[in-house]
């Protein structure tokens, strides 16, 4: 499992090949004009030419905005985090990328240990923590990118949002967790201690008595039974 995940890191590492795209010289010249000095508004108008046409977010790798997207998140953003707009468009940034065909760039800048911190914050907007969990959500589609996204913490985030965050937050939760959960050795790693049995069971327990999420929950113990001493526990 782990030579599986370093392998997988590890490429993520080398200078990336950017996919082919098709933009006029036009729409390269409106790109061109975010290039330097990353605001609010440039952020904004990223976000607005990556909704009209998906092939900009090749561009915007290729003229280096997105590096200084990174470089400003990383200086300035994470070593203390605060809910000001700068970050909250940084990750609307993000997450519009992650629902395209394009979303696997994102991992040649190691998006989701640059998540991290932000997933934690308490003190973002729902709708912020939502973006966050929905770029882990886009970028695990096999069993490799899903071991990939447990070495980035999204294990201890979704216990955590599955429980505090708002209905959409604790929805899209349980909804990783029942992908996460068709993985076997993250099911082995789940029920590795009976203390992790417990409190799993017993926190899912809890929330399957609100109705909007009983279905969802039934779902994810239907999965996790096919391990007996979950199984013993949900009885």
């Amino acid at each position: 499992m782990k030579s599986k995940m370093e392998h997988h890191s590890h490429c993520h590492e080398e200078k990336i090949k950017l996919p082919p795209y098709q933009l006029t010289n036009e729409e390269k010249k409106v790109a061109n004009l975010l290039a330097d000095n990353i605001s609010e508004e440039k952020l904004l108008e990223a976000i607005h030419l990556i909704s009209m046409k998906n092939d900009y977010i090749v561009y915007l790798f290729e003229i280096h905005f997105i590096d200084h997207v990174i470089k400003m998140y990383t200086k300035e953003i994470l070593p203390k985090i605060k809910p000001t707009q700068i970050l909250i468009k940084i990750i609307e940034l993000f997450d519009i990328i992650s629902e395209t065909s394009f979303r696997n760039l994102l991992l040649s800048i190691n998006i989701l240990s640059l998540l991290i911190p932000v997933g934690f914050c308490n003190e973002v907007p729902m709708a912020t923590t939502h973006s966050v969990l929905r770029i882990y959500d886009n970028l695990i589609y096999d069993e490799e990118s899903a071991l990939f996204s447990m070495s980035n913490q999204i294990f201890p985030l979704l216990m955590i949002w599955s429980e505090f965050g708002d209905s959409s937050v604790q929805l899209l939760s349980i909804e990783i967790l029942i992908k996460l959960c068709h993985v076997k050795s993250i099911l082995i790693f789940i029920s590795n201690s009976p203390e992790k049995i417990n409190s799993f069971v017993t926190q899912f327990k809890k929330l399957h008595e609100r109705p909007i999420l009983t279905k969802k929950i039934d779902e994810l113990f239907n999965i996790v039974s096919s391990i007996p001493s979950i199984r013993s526990q949900l009885n």
